[in-house]
């Protein structure tokens, strides 16, 4: 029994034991790699993000031509922009992923198929 302060408390034995199996100390080439890996992925990042602000402002462009061109009149059958890789039209009722990616064109048309709308989204 040990004191503390001026009550008697029973040792805590359970409480102190050594870890089962000894810890290991960290090993440079597996720190080296993990580094290596994160410099990569950081530099591969870097020559993409000019990549992904030209396809915004392709988007932004057919947005607004869309907009310009077809707005309020119906949209022919077989329309698809220029510029734009991926293009989505949505009706009034349709279902539509709420994933955010501004290089797509999201173009919104009523029940008669007239545009309402051209956003990237």
């Amino acid at each position: 029994m040990y004191r503390a302060g001026m009550m008697m408390l029973p040792r805590p034995e359970g409480w102190f034991r050594p870890a089962p199996t000894p810890l290991r100390p960290v090993r440079w080439n597996r720190l080296a790699a993990s580094l290596t890996v994160l410099l990569a992925i950081a530099l591969v990042m870097t020559f993409l993000a000019p990549h992904a602000r030209g396809s915004e402002r392709a988007c932004a462009a057919a947005a607004e031509a869309v907009m310009r061109e077809h707005g309020g009149r119906v949209l022919p059958d077989g329309w698809k922009p220029e510029g734009v890789a991926r293009v989505r039209i949505l009706g009034p009722n349709d279902a539509a992923t709420m994933d955010f990616d501004t290089a797509r064109l999201t173009v919104r048309v009523d029940a008669a198929r007239r545009v309402t709308g051209a956003r990237c989204e």
